[in-house]
Formats: C-alpha cells, structure tokens, sequence
C-alpha cells in the first residue's frame, strides 16, 4: 500500500513528464535539467526537488511565468523600499497586503502581469516624489539656518 507521501511524489513525477510533452522538451534538454540535481531519473528526486523541477520547466517552456516573477520580485522591492523610506513594517506578509490592495485582488499571485508593472511604477514615482519632496524641505531648512 502507497503512503501519502509515495503517491504525491509519483503525482509530481507524472505532472514533470506532461509539462516536458506539453513544452515540447526534448530528452538531452530533460538530461540536463535533471544533471542540475545530480541524476539521471526523476524517480530518484525527493518530492520538493520534483516541485523545484517542475517550476524550472514551466519557466523554461512559458517565458511568461518567468515574466510575472521578475515583476512580482521587482514589485515587492519597490513596496519594501517605500515601506522602509516611510518607517512602515517591512516583512513579505505586509508588502504583499500592500500590493494585493492596491490591485484590488485577494491573493498576490492573481495579480496579472500588467497591473504588476504599473504598481511597480507607481511606488518608484511615490518613492521619487518623496525624495523630491524632502530635497526641498532640505533646503529651505539650510535657507531658514543661513538666515539666522
């Protein structure tokens, strides 16, 4: 009899071999994605390996994936930058909050790509302004010191 632990492990090593016909990839590009691991048989992967190796596939046969990623990493930066210029927790629960908010969606991986970019942008301009906006302050405290 299978334990949990068996059967989820031969569901990833099922789904590793769809999403390699689904992409198209071929057996040397299969060897070498699985040399990354040091093996030659996705039998011989743990089950977190498979998951890793699965996610290396997608991003590898659907470049989108891998765009949504990069915009999600950049977004979460400019959201930690700004929480860090204006003395706000910074942790990913609360950077996530932050962007889920301003795209008005529940989970932070439903955000689509585009709306991605443009709160990324939008937190640049906060944290550009911002920095504007003190670089006067700065001034004309310097003015108000020099007058004295």
């Amino acid at each position: 009899m299978q334990t949990l632990k068996d059967r989820e492990k031969n569901r990833l090593v099922k789904k590793f071999h769809i999403l390699l016909g689904r992409y198209g990839i071929d057996e040397d590009t299969k060897k070498e994605l699985l040399a990354q691991f040091g093996t030659t048989s996705s039998v011989h992967l743990s089950a977190a390996q498979l998951i890793e190796l699965c996610g290396l596939v997608e991003e590898a046969g659907n470049p989108a994936i891998a765009g949504q990623d990069k915009w999600r990493k950049r977004l979460m930066a400019a959201i930690g930058a700004w929480c860090r210029a204006t003395g706000r927790e910074e942790n990913a629960a609360y950077i996530k909050a932050v962007a889920c908010r301003a795209a008005d969606r529940e989970h932070f991986n439903q955000i689509p790509q585009a709306v991605l970019r443009n709160l990324y942008y939008e937190f640049k301009d906060k944290q550009k302004c911002r920095d504007a906006v003190n670089a006067i302050d700065a001034e004309r405290a310097l003015e108000v010191i020099c007058l004295n």
